[in-house]
């Protein structure tokens, strides 16, 4: 349950819920898991201060998100290292600021090369679907896009400072 300071007379007070884990972002800029059924404080840069996310039932469709060397992704012209099982450091961190490790090195070795998903998602027409990857450059140069659920090429400028991109499209 959330308490309104005005009214303080339970009026203004709302129950909150929510089955699975939710990750919001920190003051720090590093994203920490928040369990089940409490409300999730993420960071705002803009009003520098927190504010409660509410948002509407989601499904995760996308089941190996964090692991890109699986068969479920198919490359080409790309080497993948997760660091022998280690991971890199990424904008992931537990409850007491430890780096999770969850990044993946993605290294072009052609030009044109690509990572995708081996098998098409079952898409569901006229429903929104978001998309969202944390990247970062760490050597080199080159054109990096992601498409989305529709095919569209998305081309992104990748920085040498962890960035979240985001889209939704129906």
């Amino acid at each position: 349950k959330l308490y309104s300071l005005k009214p303080n007379d339970g009026s203004g007070d709302f129950s909150f819920s929510r089955n699975s884990v939710k990750w919001v972002r920190g003051k720090d800029g590093y994203y920490r898991e928040v369990a089940a059924n409490i409300p999730a404080l993420e960071w705002d840069e803009a009003s520098q201060k927190f504010r409660v996310l509410v948002e509407p039932q989601a499904t995760n469709v996308l089941l190996r998100s964090w692991d890109f060397s699986n068969a479920y992704w198919t490359k080409s012209g790309v080497t993948i290292d997760n660091n022998a099982g280690a991971g890199y450091d990424c904008p992931f961190v537990d409850s007491s600021g430890v780096n999770l490790k969850r990044g993946f090195k993605l290294t072009a070795t052609s030009a044109g090369g690509y990572i995708r998903l081996a098998t098409a998602l079952t898409i569901t027409a006229a429903k929104a679907y978001s998309n969202s990857i944390f990247v970062k450059r760490l050597t080199g140069t080159g054109a990096v896009s992601l498409i989305d659920t529709n095919g569209t090429d998305r081309s992104i400028t990748i920085t040498t400072d962890w960035q979240r991109f985001s889209y939704t499209d129906i």
